[in-house]
């Protein structure tokens, strides 16, 4: 009860109480979880019991192992409905949306190599998309295709640029191509061109400028790290 009365068929056979004992080393242990203090002389404490906070923190997590299982079971739901779809694929291989379902589903899933050849499938289908191929790029900026400036991911930017001469991730990607090439005035014609496009004062327009007075300096000319953005 609240005022800590135990009670049996009606009649009160005990009060509990929160006491401290002289010396606790005196306690004897009774079974697994109770401890015998019959001999200990006690006295009261201002401790005081609050009903239901153990009980209370064992429910918190209850609850946040049920959402970790709920999250558990949705990624793997997501998982086979995603390997599903790549079966169908596999008998079905023209099917250009649904490479680009599957690649955005590789994404959500963490599944970098397999968006990337998604993506490959995809862009196979639709070499005059420039939507495609970008998601295509994209995808391997998340792998050592972008970071390093594959030829792969070269390929796909020199198409991007094809299709759009103001295209600022091809022009910026591009001329940090050629800056590793030991081509630096390659890529101060394309930052040049990327330059004209980025607000002064922004911090893509900063950026773009310090690699351009690289590439304007042929005793100071350097690549572009892991695949930094400039736009």
């Amino acid at each position: 009860t609240v005022d800590g009365v135990v009670q049996q068929d009606g009649s009160s056979v005990a009060t509990l109480g929160v006491v401290d004992m002289d010396d606790r080393q005196k306690l004897h242990k009774v079974g697994t979880n109770l401890f015998d203090g019959t001999d200990v002389r006690t006295r009261p404490t201002t401790s005081r019991l609050h009903p239901g906070y153990l009980e209370g923190s064992t429910v918190q997590q209850i609850d946040a192992l049920t959402g970790m299982f709920v999250v558990s079971r949705a990624y793997e739901m997501i998982a086979r409905m995603v390997e599903q779809l790549a079966t169908r694929l596999e008998s079905d291989p023209d099917d250009l949306e649904g490479w680009a379902r599957l690649a955005n589903a590789y994404q959500v899933l963490g599944d970098a190599d397999r968006a990337v050849e998604a993506w490959r499938r995809a862009a196979a289908l639709a070499p005059d998309d420039p939507n495609i191929l970008a998601a295509y790029a994209d995808s391997m900026l998340a792998t050592d295709a972008g970071r390093n400036l594959a030829p792969e991911f070269i390929s796909v930017m020199e198409r991007l640029l094809a299709f759009d001469e103001n295209d600022v991730r091809a022009l910026w990607f591009l001329g940090a191509h050629a800056l590793a090439g030991d081509r630096p005035e390659q890529a101060a014609a394309l930052w040049r061109r990327l330059l004209a496009q980025l607000e002064p004062g922004s911090e893509g327009h900063a950026t773009v400028s310090e690699f351009l007075a690289r590439a304007e300096d042929p005793g100071n000319a350097g690549a572009v790290g892991d695949g930094e953005d400039g736009g």
